[in-house]
């Protein structure tokens, strides 16, 4: 844990705790299950829940939103599925729409309502102040949290491997390899933008549908052969653009391409970096455009993953989540304590603004539920990085993120400095 942003070494246990939950990918995984009992996805309100008992607007100050959308929770799916309808929302420049989405069928009673974009924050508090609704708030923006670097595009001179893949030492890897290198049979998703699935240093550890290849199959007629609402997922889906084609070349496929690769870049193979995991089947759940989205999307990318372990026997043990800002969404933690329940565990950015993230909250990264795991990012000295947040309450653990030579689209390779690059060492 960090107590300053002075650069203090990390104690040597955290990079223990560093290489375990690394290597979580590999041993099958610990249920994070909330034992106490988790929130129940009830059509009746929660009890316990005081702050959201008549409704909450959650406005959080100066947090970037999409203008016109509003996340709102009904306190039934009945009095969702009335809304959607018509809703008699007390908006004087006309009618509110409301719409299920792929979040919906993860949290009960969570819709998406279109509003007038000028008076999105009047519409969230008329929302929040109905009888039904639980809450509302805007549809949060979360961004990418890398910090850029000189780029250097092979694993040679002027940036040798060696120096950029310090990280791997740092963790302890190479004894970890003398006892597993991974397994494919264990799946790690990468919600992000889109992973580069034809890197020649990452195709052999791209998850691959068993129960959707290309086109019609199954011969019904049908080419989502696996009825999940998802036509030829192959390696995943792109929510940013709706469609299977989770490689776009955008600036965020380059961020989850170089993620990916220190997750699971096919290590021993004579070519480029190497992963962690030498060996792991990675599914890229695309989320993030040009180096943002709204937690709407996001929210569709939890329930693929959820959908996945849950419902098609794939085992998605964890999900590295290397974005964040600053809007507290309530939806968001009522997806994710879903994740929980369903034994996914969480591994977050603790974000790069170089403060005490329990002054200066970041989200997903503080959500305080069992599966989230803060990460902030330390340097080749094991210093914290000049840039990354920290803190001993709400950040668990500190990876290397300063300078990571991992890959990127079309067969190269930089260094990337983040909170982005340190999570990936932890997922």
């Amino acid at each position: 844990m960090f107590r300053s942003p002075s650069g203090r070494k990390p104690a040597r246990a955290a990079r223990r705790i560093a290489l375990v939950v690394s290597l979580l990918a590999v041993a099958a995984g610990i249920p994070y299950v909330n034992s106490a009992g988790a929130w129940q996805q009830d059509e009746e309100v929660r009890p316990r829940l005081k702050s959201v008992v008549k409704g909450q607007a959650n406005i959080v100050e100066g947090a970037d939103f999409v203008p016109g959308e509003v996340l709102v929770r009904f306190r039934t799916e009945t009095a969702a599925k009335t809304a959607e309808s018509a809703l008699r929302a007390d908006d004087d420049d006309g009618q509110v729409s409301v719409e299920r989405f792929g979040g919906s069928e993860m949290v009960k009673g969570l819709r998406l309502a279109k509003v007038d974009p000028a008076r999105t924050l009047e519409a969230v508090a008329e929302l929040a102040n109905r009888d039904d609704v639980l809450y509302a708030e805007p549809n949060y923006i979360w961004r990418t949290s890398r910090t850029p670097n000189d780029p250097c595009f092979n694993s040679v001179a002027p940036c040798p491997v060696l120096n950029g893949m310090y990280g791997l030492n740092k963790i302890g890897a190479p004894a970890a390899w003398d006892t597993t290198v991974g397994s494919r049979s264990v799946v790690v998703g990468v919600l992000d933008g889109g992973v580069d699935v034809n890197h020649d240093d990452l195709r052999a550890n791209i998850w691959t549908n068993p129960n959707d290849p290309a086109g019609d199959a199954n011969g019904d007629g049908n080419p989502d052969d696996d009825g999940n609402g998802f036509v030829d997922d192959i390696h995943g889906w792109d929510f940013h653009n709706n469609n299977s084609s989770v490689f776009d070349n955008e600036s965020s496929d380059a961020h989850a391409t170089h993620v990916a690769g220190t997750i699971g870049a096919h290590g021993d193979n004579s070519l480029g970096v190497t992963g962690v995991n030498w060996e792991v089947s990675i599914v890229s759940i695309k989320v993030l455009g040009p180096g943002s989205g709204s937690v709407s999307n996001i929210i569709k990318g939890y329930n693929y993953a959820l959908d996945l372990r849950t419902r098609r026997g794939v085992n998605l043990r964890v999900l590295n989540n290397s974005y964040g800002g600053a809007g507290k969404s309530l939806a968001a933690l009522d997806a994710i304590n879903q994740l929980n329940n369903a034994g996914i565990l969480f591994v977050a950015a603790a974000g790069n603004d170089a403060r005490d993230n329990f002054s200066y909250p970041a989200f997903p990264a503080n959500y305080d539920t069992p599966n989230v795991i803060a990460v902030a990012s330390t340097t080749s000295s094991d210093a914290l990085s000049g840039f990354s947040n920290f803190g001993a309450r709400l950040v668990s653990i500190g990876a290397p993120g300063s300078s990571i030579l991992s890959t990127v689209p079309n067969n190269s390779y930089a260094t990337y400095s983040g909170t982005s690059m340190a999570t990936p060492h932890v997922a």
